[in-house]
């Protein structure tokens, strides 16, 4: 049995450059999803932040509209697990001796705080020299930015990462008015950044660092990390079979793709990512609906397509 510490972002608001603040927190399925995957692996998960201060739900993901079918499920494992827990670690007091594996989920948070957390950047440091995993999903990856070299560079230049896209960025809404966007900042740092097609589970595992691309791949994400050994330079799409370093594959060793249920479940969240809801704008919901409805008649066709009509849900 190994202790995984799961770091969450301290930050309620992102405040962007048209002088609005977006109410962000940690996003439901992110927290949820590998801490189920962790447990139910017979690990035990620990919590920490910075200060000690236990973040906000971000209320978009506990939209049904927004984050898909299973959001209710996500937030009450979710809460249920911090509840139980208590009061999240403070981060510059955790000893990196007691984990196994530090895990970064998401939500905007990270993109307020944990990029240049220097108690995360010395976590991770010391983690990685010891060749504990390192995991991230979505916007956690924003936290690598932490963590600085023995050269005084980048700790994580030159590996290979997945992280919340651009293009997603945009399809959800919040690229505009962004200070920054994480694929971008993380390619500008020198990270190989590669990634899926939008809103599909993706992984990519280098070395001890595993990686998703957004909310659906959080349980990949923790099914690599949970792997007693992570095979080095493996590039994992969720779906698809192969095992060989740097192809698409479902899990390592080649054993193939998510369960039927989950590839269900994963295409009832990208069905419910409609841009404007995440905004509270109706004119922001009109394009965004377009965009979305878009990307999905391109993948599966106008049929697969039903979008349902106004929602009473937490946008």
């Amino acid at each position: 049995m190994s202790r995984i510490l799961i770091v969450m972002s301290a930050a309620d608001t992102w405040e962007r450059t048209d002088g609005t603040s977006y109410p962000t927190g940690y996003w439901a399925e992110e927290l949820a999803a590998p801490y189920e995957t962790f447990v139910g692996g017979g690990h035990t998960v620990e919590f920490a932040s910075p200060a000690g201060v236990l973040q906000p739900l971000d209320q978009h993901s506990a939209d049904p509209e927004v984050a898909g079918p299973d959001s209710a499920r996500y937030v009450e494992v979710a809460e249920t697990a911090l509840r139980e827990f208590g009061a999240p670690l403070v981060l510059a007091e955790v000893d990196p001796e007691r984990y196994d594996a530090i895990v970064l989920p998401g939500g905007h948070g990270p993109v307020v705080d944990l990029h240049e957390d220097a108690d995360l950047g010395a976590l991770l440091a010391r983690a990685d020299a010891d060749g504990r995993i390192v995991g991230a999903v979505c916007h956690g990856p924003t936290g690598l930015l932490s963590a600085t070299g023995p050269d005084g560079g980048w700790l994580f230049a030159g590996r290979r990462m997945a992280a919340f896209t651009d293009e997603e960025e945009q399809i959800f809404g919040t690229a505009e008015g962004a200070p920054w966007l994480l694929a971008s900042r993380l390619r500008e740092r020198g990270a190989a950044h590669q990634s899926g097609p939008a809103y599909e589970a993706f992984t990519v595992v280098d070395g001890n660092l595993v990686t998703g691309q957004n909310p659906a791949s959080s349980a990949p994400m923790a099914e690599q990390v949970n792997e007693p050994c992570v095979p080095a330079a493996r590039c994992c799409r969720s779906g698809r079979g192969g095992g060989s370093p740097g192809r698409a594959s479902g899990r390592p060793g080649g054993r193939g793709g998510p369960s039927r249920r989950r590839r269900r479940r994963s295409r009832g969240r990208r069905r419910s990512v409609w841009r404007g809801r995440a905004r509270g704008d109706d004119r922001q919901a009109g394009a965004g609906v377009h965009r979305v409805m878009a990307v999905l008649i391109r993948r599966w066709g106008q049929a697969a397509i039903t979008p349902s009509g106004p929602s009473d849900g937490h946008a």
